[in-house]
């Protein structure tokens, strides 16, 4: 994954360099980027070259200011407009060398927090100029992978942050934030970051998007070489950028079906007089109109409600009228309550009533259509066609979706994290020799497929299914002796596979988070103890460098000897040989 992105050199930091940009990409911004220009339909340059032409915006470009907010309702563009900047100052004569940027999701807990935003800016600034690596390098000989640690890596990357931009050497650099409302963990850190580094740091240009009315202005305010462009204010223009998307999807609709001139006529008026200029309500009512057959055109176009959330709730009407709606609503509800988006081996794990099609990806992918309004799938991964309809289902409709529940729906996920992790983790779960290598290739049928998701998030669905109610009751010490069970017999090949998935630092911060979860829980101490153990065992990896996978075992074998009662606890479950 590193030589993909970045190419370092070969000398004594090499490895050092390759767990830094390791520890720093939770997902690559690139990567975002080009998943929300799909999910959008694809970028039209005629929707965005408005921008280009702002007065605000050229002044932005001329230096004459260095930051710039774009601010606008859900669905007026503001992502696409930015992914429009993005790639004309990458392809233009600005003089940018150094173009990173970040798009934040409230939905994604990968994506929604201050620290992450950090993560995938010094990341691009890397990509662009590997030199700046220096900054976290010299932090990392003094502390190692803790760098990285959600506890203090905001303190940690904001002072690297701040060193990277003072580098002497630095190129001239944009840093570009999409969403800064959707930043719902330390946004006020983020914000006051901001806000310091435009005031000391003129020489860097930013650029940051937010809805309405979001409690910024203050702060913001004190940055005196900064301007903002309320999409409100411009609605000319976001008129005009919105009827050039209209003609662009209906071309595509009466491409893929055979409307009469007096059809298209009809339905190239409803569509640009129900928009009330919103990229979203287009989108998503021109799935549906794909979907339906043509004598239905008019009336679903006119059934569909101009107001976002009124057309979210009418289309989940239409899926609770289905046949299959109890299949349905569970795809929603567990695609609503992961924290990053899940591949599609990952879904079947949690659903029963999909592992018939475990193997059947173009029927998986028919089942999830049926949840189009919500869902799409791209690069077998499912995904919220936009923030705005998790929005719905959390907070407008939760009802018709976790009809016991959220909490229930979490400790549903924990369960079946667990069984599914007991049923598939073993030792050696990619058959390697003992012969050690420099690196393990995943296999084109990969055995950890299905729990990937679960052996990084079981814990935090365990926390957030608890409620004070369960704090005595059977279910809560029923949770808890399966935690135990599972950690007494599975505890090294989960550890194992967390290697093979390059997170075995996110292990010890698992184990962290569970243990502070348990504490003051008496009557389990011997969890507590083995919760312990289990901490210093992956910190013990960590500080021994890089282990290979199979080695593991030999490793707890000889730590173990020092851990008198971890080791009765390993050798339940024959997690370990004696040699």
């Amino acid at each position: 994954m590193t030589s993909r992105f970045i190419y370092l050199p070969s000398d004594p930091n090499r490895e050092v360099d390759e767990a830094c940009w390791k520890g720093l990409m939770t997902t690559f911004p690139r990567d975002d980027m080009l998943r929300i220009q799909y999910l959008a339909g694809g970028l039209l340059k005629d929707s965005y070259a408005w921008i280009l032409q702002n007065p605000e915006y050229k002044k932005w470009v001329k230096s004459e200011i260095n930051l710039l907010r774009i601010t606008g309702d859900s669905g007026k563009g503001k992502t696409m407009l930015l992914c429009g900047i993005i790639d004309e100052l990458m392809g233009s004569s600005t003089g940018l060398r150094n173009i990173s940027y970040f798009f934040c999701q409230a939905t994604d807990a990968r994506l929604n927090n201050a620290t992450a935003v950090l993560r995938g800016v010094i990341l691009m600034l890397l990509r662009d100029q590997t030199s700046l690596i220096s900054h976290i390098r010299a932090r990392y000989y003094e502390i190692g992978m803790y760098l990285f640690d959600d506890s203090h890596a905001w303190r940690e990357l904001s002072t690297i942050l701040k060193s990277m931009l003072k580098d002497p050497t630095l190129e001239k650099t944009s840093i570009i934030i999409d969403g800064l409302d959707e930043c719902i963990v330390d946004f006020g850190l983020l914000v006051h970051l901001i806000a310091q580094l435009s005031r000391t740091q003129p020489h860097v240009k930013w650029i940051v998007s937010s809805r309405d009315g979001l409690t910024i202005e203050d702060t913001l305010e004190s940055v005196t070489r900064q301007r903002t462009i309320r999409l409100d204010l411009n609605e000319a223009c976001v008129t005009n950028a919105i009827e050039v998307f209209i003609k662009h999807k209906l071309h595509q609709l009466f491409q893929e079906n055979e409307y009469d001139d007096k059809l298209r006529s009809e339905v190239s008026s409803l569509f640009s007089k129900g928009s009330k200029n919103n990229f979203l309500w287009v989108e998503l009512v021109w799935k549906q109109l794909m979907r339906a057959p043509r004598w239905k055109a008019l009336s679903t176009l006119k059934s569909s409600p101009s107001e976002l959330t009124v057309l979210y709730i009418r289309m989940m009407e239409r899926i609770g009228f289905s046949e299959d709606s109890s299949l349905f609503k569970a795809i929603l509800a567990i695609a609503s309550t992961v924290f990053r988006p899940i591949k599609l081996p990952e879904l079947v794990s949690f659903l029963d009533a999909l592992k018939k099609f475990s193997d059947d990806t173009e029927s998986l992918r028919d089942i999830i259509g049926y949840c189009a309004p919500f869902l799409t799938v791209r690069d077998n991964t499912l995904l919220f066609v936009h923030h705005s309809a998790q929005d719905v289902l959390l907070n407008v409709i939760p009802g018709q979706v976790f009809q016991a529940g959220i909490k229930i729906q979490h400790n549903l996920i924990f369960s079946k994290s667990l069984e599914n992790m007991s049923k598939i983790l073993r030792r050696n779960m990619y058959d390697l020799s003992e012969i050690v290598v420099e690196y393990v290739n995943t296999p084109s049928r990969d055995p950890l497929a299905p729990v990937r998701y679960s052996c990084l998030y079981w814990v935090d669905h365990l926390i957030a299914g608890y409620s004070k109610t369960q704090a005595t009751s059977k279910e809560w010490h029923d949770d808890l002796q399966a935690v135990h069970n599972f950690l007494s017999e599975k505890f090294l090949y989960w550890v194992e596979a967390l290697s093979l998935m390059g997170q075995l630092f996110e292990g010890l911060v698992i184990m962290q988070k569970l243990s502070d979860f348990i504490k003051g829980e008496t009557w389990e101490h011997v969890l507590s103890e083995f919760v312990g153990a289990g901490c210093r065992f992956i910190d013990h990896c960590l500080s021994s460098g890089k282990i290979y996978p199979p080695r593991i075992y030999s490793s707890a074998l000889s730590w173990s000897r020092n851990e008198g009662s971890a080791r009765i606890m390993f050798k339940e479950g024959d997690q370990m040989d004696e040699d």
